[in-house]
C-alpha cells in the first residue's frame, strides 16, 4: 500500500477556500449585504475579498447556455456586467467574467482565421468586451480551444500568422474536425 503525503498548508487553504466559496453560494455568507441602518440610506457594503488563494473568482455564461442549448444573448452579458459591478461583486474580488461554450455561431474571422466575436449576432467584439469589462474593473475570460477550426476559418483563404500556410491545411479530417458545427 502506498502512502500519499500532502502538505498540509495547503489543504488548508482549499479547505478555507471551499468553506468560504460554500457560505456565499449558499446564502450563510453573502457576497452582498445591505445594512438599513446605514447612514447612506441604500448604499451598498461589500466584503473585502478574502485573504487567501481562492483561484479566480468570476462569473461565468455557461449556466443560461446549458438551459437552453443557445449561446448567450449579448443583451443578457450586458445585465450581469452591470449586475457584478454594481452589486459588489468586483470589490469582493470577483474581477473576471467569462464566455462559455456555444460557439457554433462564432463565425466572424479576421484574415488570419481568428475569431473576432462570441457570435455573429453580437454587435461587439472580443476586444469591445474586454473594454467594456476593464470600465467596471473586470477582465474578460474566454472559454474556447485554439485547436478549434471555425467553419469560416476552415473554408477561407487564411493563413497562419508569419507563415504562407493556411489554417484550413492543418485540420485532419480523417480524424474528424471542429469545422462543421
Amino acid at each position: 500500500m502506498q502512502i500519499r503525503r500532502v502538505q498540509v498548508g495547503n489543504v488548508k487553504k482549499r479547505v478555507i477556500a471551499a468553506v468560504l466559496s460554500a457560505l456565499m453560494v449558499f446564502g450563510s455568507l453573502p457576497a452582498v449585504q445591505s445594512s438599513a441602518a446605514d447612514e447612506n440610506a441604500g448604499a451598498v457594503e461589500t466584503l473585502e475579498a478574502p485573504d487567501v488563494s481562492t483561484g479566480p473568482l468570476y462569473w461565468m455564461a455557461y449556466e443560461s447556455a446549458f438551459e437552453k442549448d443557445h449561446y448567450l444573448e449579448e443583451d443578457r452579458w450586458d445585465k450581469n456586467v452591470d449586475w457584478m459591478a454594481s452589486q459588489g461583486f468586483v470589490k469582493a474580488g470577483y474581477d473576471m467574467m467569462s464566455t462559455d461554450g456555444w460557439i457554433e455561431g462564432a463565425q466572424t474571422i479576421d484574415e488570419n482565421g481568428y475569431v473576432t466575436k462570441y457570435n455573429y449576432s453580437w454587435d461587439k467584439t472580443w476586444k469591445e468586451m474586454a473594454e467594456q469589462l476593464k470600465e467596471s474593473g473586470m477582465t474578460r475570460g474566454v472559454y474556447y480551444d485554439p485547436l478549434w477550426v471555425t467553419a469560416a476559418a476552415y473554408n477561407s483563404d487564411a493563413k497562419i500568422v508569419g507563415t504562407d500556410i493556411t489554417v484550413r491545411s492543418r485540420v485532419n479530417d480523417a480524424y474528424g474536425n471542429f469545422s462543421y458545427f
